[in-house]
């Protein structure tokens, strides 16, 4: 597989067919390439996974109804649950589609995250992957979040941002995040920044790929944070 930066999506629409309308029933992990016949030009240059994590839900925390249960821990236990899986710009779609169907991330309840990482890269800090790496965090209303979550998932998955990172080093996955009006987009990337203003090129390059398509979605409050900082602070404690 090539590692260009290329764009995959251009002759893509997010149209679906009731078959690509597949849910995952019980956290069950689904292939969503099983079965596809192979194409190169399909191909992306590494696997997907994507993630639900349901946080316990305390008296004081913020209530919203949660819809998408095809999604969620059937024991209603808090923790992180693969749910969908592809290696194709195809399987990418059908993931996509299966969870905007059951409005997955508009319903997430407060502090609950989906999170989208290559194959192998569990989302967590104490992966190998990402221990010495970091996140460029930032927020979005709710009314822009889902579609800046559909163009930052493109970018990511299409390797867009990856001719602005420096050598050997990856995008690792992103996150979206519930919180109070607003959502928390958090893009991990394997090797740690140096500079303060080193995310800003990630940025750069990620509002640009929006504007080209012709949208208009302000975020908010971006910094960077050092995984081995916080590592090193849970450490101590």
């Amino acid at each position: 597989m090539s590692n260009k930066a290329v764009d995959p999506f251009e002759d893509e629409s997010i149209s679906s067919t009731e078959e690509e309308m597949e849910y995952v029933e019980d956290s069950e992990l689904m292939d969503q390439d099983s079965g596809s016949e192979p194409s190169q030009q399909d191909d992306l240059a590494s696997g997907w996974v994507y993630y639900l994590q349901k946080v316990e839900q305390t008296p004081s925390t913020p209530k919203k109804k949660n819809v998408g249960t095809n999604f969620s821990n059937p024991s209603g236990e808090p923790g992180i649950n693969a749910i969908c899986k592809f290696r194709t710009i195809h399987g990418f779609w059908k993931c996509f589609n299966s969870l905007q169907s059951a409005s997955v991330i508009p319903n997430l309840q407060y502090k609950d995250s989906v999170h989208l990482f290559r194959e192998n890269i569990k989302p967590e800090w104490e992966d190998e992957s990402n221990k010495y790496g970091g996140e460029i965090v930032f927020k979005c209303s709710e009314k822009d979040s889902p579609l800046l979550w559909q163009e930052t998932t493109m970018a990511i998955v299409g390797e867009q941002l990856a001719d602005v990172l420096e050598d050997n080093d990856i995008i690792c996955g992103i996150t979206i995040s519930k919180r109070l009006k607003a959502y928390v987009f958090q893009i991990w990337n394997k090797k740690a920044f140096q500079s303060d203003t080193e995310h800003e090129k990630i940025l750069n390059r990620l509002m640009g790929k929006i504007r080209e398509a012709k949208l208009d979605i302000p975020i908010d409050g971006a910094y960077y944070k050092k995984h081995s900082e916080y590592l090193q602070k849970i450490s101590i404690k």
